[in-house]
């Protein structure tokens, strides 16, 4: 057995040139190199570093550690059996291996969010990154990435499809999400649960483009679509100009308790600051935006529909719908409306968003079965010019073969299944990496089982 420590610019090409230098004859070795890494997602703040690579005659494996002081002295005198002490010194570090070719379980981070909270699976930003997960230990995603890029394959991105759960409050009002579109962005929600608290009947709703009634009126005031955008326009900016009103009042409030101005406050504060408000102010803003809500599109939602999001098409899910989200990795949006302060930006983008939505009726879509055998079938979700997803049911004791020259985020909705070796149970994920062999999916127990894949174009 060996150790060999070494420092370099690139990691992974340090481990190539040393895996392709080997032969099936050399001894088990464990390879640590240290390196700098600028932190992308906060402004390039570089850290040390250390990829980890064992090479057993099992199998490789690998992953990654932050260095401290007195990181690297455990390996100044080899050790009698290598696997003990390195099995220590990743303890110490609250570090973990993970085999080669072999899924990856990904670890959420939940975001605050003034309508609830967001859950991210991949999200990388400077509001919280998401990570690898095993053995109850964490690695972030893009140090992981770094040192093993060829688990995500040949895709031109190496920013990973985006995949969160947006869990939306059950209260009316605190619950719902920014009236917004995309220019760029595209997303796909699959409903997992309608909160009884929110819906009772367990049909919630998500507002989806313009309401018909509003786009068939054949008066001369919507004779035609620009009097109809610029009426729509006028109606939300007599709202903004009210809601910032409230704004003003509640930001004094924030500043008498110490809250941050653009913070989360919690809900049982806030509906006390609104009790304290002018009740004209809060009849007036509650007229106005009835009178705006009236142009929104509503689609009905129960658990398992799936709702693709058109460019420029203004939407906004409802209190109380819980949604696993795949999405573009980009940030971009305009905020047309909003019936509480938006903490991420001083303004909305209403004239602008007015400018670029596209008017239309809301609709669900109806999925295209791409095959359906005996205890297996396979629906297109959806498909964007950057990602696709599938919806796969899976009957005991029928297996499904995943297999892609890019990574793929798999994600199960019921039931349970086995990837690899990984169990995985309802809203748990994992990154299945680009591999020339096949990864396996088997259900759990003899159980039936529906799971979600999104793959990258490559």
């Amino acid at each position: 057995m060996n150790v060999l420590i070494t420092k370099a610019e690139d990691p992974y090409q340090r481990y190539v040139e040393f895996r392709d230098a080997r032969s099936a004859d050399d001894n088990d070795t464990l390879l640590i190199v240290s390196f700098t890494y600028q932190q992308y997602w906060l402004d390039n703040q570089p850290i040390e570093l250390a990829a980890v690579y064992w090479f057993s005659s099992e199998a490789i494996q690998f992953t990654v550690v932050q260095l401290q002081n007195s990181s690297l002295g455990i390996w100044e005198v080899l050790p009698d059996k290598i696997e003990p002490t390195l099995a220590t010194w990743l303890a110490e570090h609250h570090a973990c291996l993970f085999y080669l070719n072999e899924p990856l379980p990904l670890e959420t981070v939940s975001i605050p969010k003034p309508w609830g909270q967001e859950i991210w699976y991949t999200g990388v930003e400077q509001r919280g990154v998401a990570c690898f997960s095993s053995n109850k230990h964490n690695v972030p995603i893009p140090y992981l990435l770094e040192v093993m890029p060829e688990v995500l394959g040949q895709t031109e991105n190496h920013s990973l499809i985006l995949l969160k759960i947006l869990d939306p409050l059950p209260e009316e009002i605190f619950g719902d999400l920014y009236f917004e579109l995309h220019n760029e962005k595209q997303e796909v929600y699959v409903v997992t649960n309608i909160d009884p608290k929110a819906w009772p009947d367990g049909i919630g709703h998500m507002r989806m483009g313009f309401n018909p009634e509003k786009i068939n009126e054949h008066d001369n005031e919507f004779s035609s679509e620009a009097k109809f955008r610029q009426q729509f326009l006028d109606q939300v900016l007599t709202y903004r100009k009210i809601r910032f009103q409230i704004d003003a009042l509640l930001d004094e409030k924030r500043e008498q308790q110490g809250y941050a101005l653009n913070a989360e406050v919690p809900i049982k504060q806030l509906k006390q600051w609104l009790t304290e408000i002018p009740a004209e102010l809060a009849t007036e803003e509650k007229v106005h935006r009835q009178q705006m809500e009236s142009y929104f599109g509503s689609l009905p939602l129960k658990a398992g529909d799936v709702v693709k999001v058109p460019l420029n098409v203004p939407h906004s899910l409802q209190h109380g719908v819980r949604t696993i989200e795949f999405q573009t990795p980009v940030y971009e949006r305009r905020i047309i409306s909003f019936a509480q302060k938006v903490l991420t930006q001083k303004n909305w983008d209403t004239e602008q968003g007015a400018r670029e939505m596209q008017i239309v009726a809301p609709s669900l879509p109806e999925l295209d079965v791409l095959s359906e055998k005996e205890g297996i079938r396979v629906e297109q979700v959806v498909e964007f010019s950057d990602f696709q997803v599938q919806r796969v049911t899976l009957q005991a004791p029928h297996t499904y073969q995943l297999s892609s020259n890019v990574y793929q985020l798999l994600i199960v909705l019921e039931g349970a299944l086995i990837a690899g070796k990984q169990d995985l149970g309802p809203e748990q994920a994992t990154l299945v990496p680009a591999s020339p062999a096949e990864t396996l999916i088997q259900t759990h127990n003899s159980q039936q089982v529906t799971f979600l894949v999104a793959t990258p174009k490559s």
